[in-house]
């Protein structure tokens, strides 16, 4: 039995990884930049949603070969 993350290939995941990223860059930098345009919702986005899909994206980035290891050393035993 495969594990969705032994299924998924090194170059699909670093794609998805990156848009990701872009996205969240993105975002941010419209957070920054707008000022006192932005509402009170695309703020709480941002600080909610955006900042730790960033942060969990960069250490999926970081740690994604560990991270194979370890799903493939379970499916193994």
């Amino acid at each position: 039995m495969t594990t969705p993350v032994a299924c998924l290939s090194r170059r699909r995941a670093r794609l998805w990884q990156r848009l990701a990223r872009l996205i969240a860059g993105l975002a941010l930098l419209a957070y920054v930049y707008l000022g006192p345009v932005r509402g009170a919702g695309f703020s709480a986005v941002v600080q909610w949603v955006v900042i730790p899909a960033a942060v969990g994206s960069g250490l999926a980035l970081w740690m994604w070969p560990r991270v194979r290891r370890l799903f493939r050393g379970r499916s193994r035993g």
